[in-house]
């Protein structure tokens, strides 16, 4: 029995003729027969042929008795030279011959039809989901179709519509990029369209208009002579009034660079500020913040970074992390912030789907440039497919945003994300490494010690995740320790407000292992029972005083307890 490859067939017609499977290739110089190869190309180019055609296109002067013996014998090399350089089973995964019809198995990708169907998403969605599926498509745009071929009759119409499609897509990108004033990504864009026609005078004008704006008021100059000398050797015409009309602004100085931006600090987002600013103040962290500082001090043209911190429940990881982001934004990057809530079932993106809600609100923008709630799915029918377009036009909304200042974004409770969320992060953990975006991510450690407690089968997809950003050295840690006792001392000053006696400091300290949360519960508790009392502006336990749990924490400990295991869960209540 043939056991058929599990990774589905790529053919590759644009820049040159290719097929891969797996690991495996077979190049247009690998084909023992000419005719076998057209066939195979023709095929995927317009994914089914009848007998028919098949014969009046490789014999059209052939009786049909002839024609089909010699189809029969070009599909048998056919079958030969897939599974003799693509592995056993590989032409039976690649196309049918049945009931006179050849066609192309559906799972077959095609990267002619891929970048047609990217070209025409690049029509809907707001402008950063057109701009990724532009960037998307004219990356499978290696050459032109066929190259070959490119004398081949029946492949001239499909030839010239794609280039156009692929000059369109790059003007189109590079009025995107000139907006966003990336004007040397914007000129790499059309360069090559040059090369191609050199009397492309759309192409010359813009052009002559990106030199200017980018300050090379001599290279748009002689860009514009160019397009004179080209316009006249190939159609013996002059400019068109426009390109002349852009030349005379450009001499005159009525077009020029644009000011540079005034980069004005951004605010943080509003949950950042009511945090930070009711909870006590941030004690015994100075040497974390001082890392997390560090790590999150960017340029606008420099690499991103992924930064987690870890730490069980109430140890102060969004504290710490709200602290960060203030800094931030303080120092003028952009802040977002999005969370996962555990109560609230694991909802698809919701950590990303809220930090661009507020974020678009906060800044009074359209709620339809959110990335995901406003993603339109090409409908391909592959959910894979699907999902890494999804994630493009993810990373794309932020590495927008990173184009005027650097950017933060907060991923508050990563280990209660749903699935899809955690591999977003994943991915923007790759994609955004070249772009000035930092990731920060807060998550309990307790939960992962949890699952080990009970075993290889409660393994996540978060731990995967954690595993995944480790091998791949996408990412930095801090793991917050329990607060010492003078931190905990501090808390409880706070709460209580007003400075506490050592023995009231020391007591909250070895009740709550120095958890900042615990520290701040128990201290209410006993400021709200009575048993603390104010002399002369010092806090002392009453005589007889006795620390117990407040209800609430009791229950959030039994419910961390519990997650231990039953085992766990008898030895401690024992």
């Amino acid at each position: 029995m043939v056991s058929r490859p599990e990774q589905p067939a790529k053919i590759r017609l644009l820049g040159s003729f290719e097929i891969q499977l797996g690991e495996r290739f077979l190049f247009a110089q690998d084909w023992p027969r000419k005719k076998a190869a057209a066939l195979l190309k023709r095929l995927a180019l317009e994914r089914r042929l009848l007998k028919d055609q098949a014969i009046e296109f490789l014999w059209p002067d052939a009786g049909f008795d002839t024609g089909a013996n010699n189809l029969y014998r070009t599909i048998h090399v056919l079958r030969q030279t897939l599974d003799t350089n693509l592995g056993q089973g590989a032409a039976e995964v690649i196309f049918r011959f049945e009931d006179g019809i050849l066609s192309l198995a559906s799972q077959v990708w095609v990267d002619t039809q891929e970048f047609e169907q990217l070209c025409a998403a690049s029509a809907a969605g707001h402008l950063d989901q057109r701009s990724a599926a532009l960037e998307q498509a004219l990356s499978l745009y290696r050459g032109d179709l066929l190259p070959d071929d490119r004398y081949e009759e029946w492949t001239l119409v499909s030839r010239q519509e794609l280039f156009r499609r692929q000059r369109e897509a790059r003007l189109a990108l590079a009025a995107y990029r000139r907006d966003r004033r990336d004007y040397p990504g914007a000129i790499l864009l059309l360069t090559p369209l040059l090369a191609s026609d050199k009397a492309d005078e759309p192409a010359h004008r813009e052009l002559m208009r990106l030199y200017t704006l980018s300050g090379q008021r001599h290279e748009a100059l002689r860009q514009y002579q160019a397009c004179v000398d080209a316009l006249a050797e190939e159609i013996d015409a002059p400019p068109a009034p426009e390109t002349a009309a852009l030349y005379a602004q450009i001499l005159s100085g009525e077009l020029s660079p644009p000011p540079a931006p005034v980069h004005t600090l951004w605010s943080p987002p509003a949950a950042i500020e009511l945090e930070t600013r009711r909870r006590a103040p941030l004690a015994g962290r100075s040497s974390e913040l001082e890392k997390l500082r560090t790590w999150m001090q960017i340029e606008r043209h420099g690499q991103g970074r992924t930064i987690l911190i870890a730490g069980e429940s109430g140890v102060g990881k969004t504290r710490l992390a709200y602290e960060a982001l203030h800094t931030a934004a303080a120092a003028g990057m952009i802040t977002l912030v999005g969370a996962a809530y555990e109560q609230e079932g694991q909802m698809a993106y919701q950590p990303f789907i809220e930090a661009f809600d507020r974020y678009l609100a906060e800044h009074q923008r359209s709620p339809d440039e959110n990335p995901i709630t406003s993603f339109k799915p090409r409908g391909n029918g592959d959910p894979q497919q699907e999902q890494w377009a999804l994630f493009n036009t993810t990373a794309a909304f932020l590495a927008g945003l990173a184009l005027t200042l650097p950017v933060a974004l907060l991923v508050d409770d990563l280990h209660a994300a749903d699935e899809t969320s955690l591999h977003l992060f994943h991915y923007l953990a790759r994609q955004t490494r070249e772009a000035p975006v930092v990731l920060l991510a807060a998550y309990r450690s307790d939960l992962a010690f949890a699952e080990r407690m009970q075993g290889e089968a409660a393994a996540t997809t978060f731990g995967a995740l954690l595993n995944a950003l480790y091998r791949e050295r996408l990412c930095e840690t801090v793991t917050l320790a329990p607060l010492e006792e003078g931190a905990t001392s501090s808390v409880v000053a706070h709460v209580l407000g007003g400075e506490a006696a050592p023995e009231v400091g020391k007591t909250v300290f070895e009740f709550t292992a120095g958890n900042p949360f615990y520290a701040e519960e128990v201290a209410r508790a006993l400021l709200k029972s009575g048993q603390v009392e104010d002399h002369a502006g010092l806090w002392r336990l009453r005589p007889g005083a006795e620390l117990r749990i407040p209800a609430d924490l009791a229950e959030l400990l039994r419910e961390r307890v519990k997650r231990l295991g039953a085992p766990v869960e008898e030895a401690l209540t024992a």
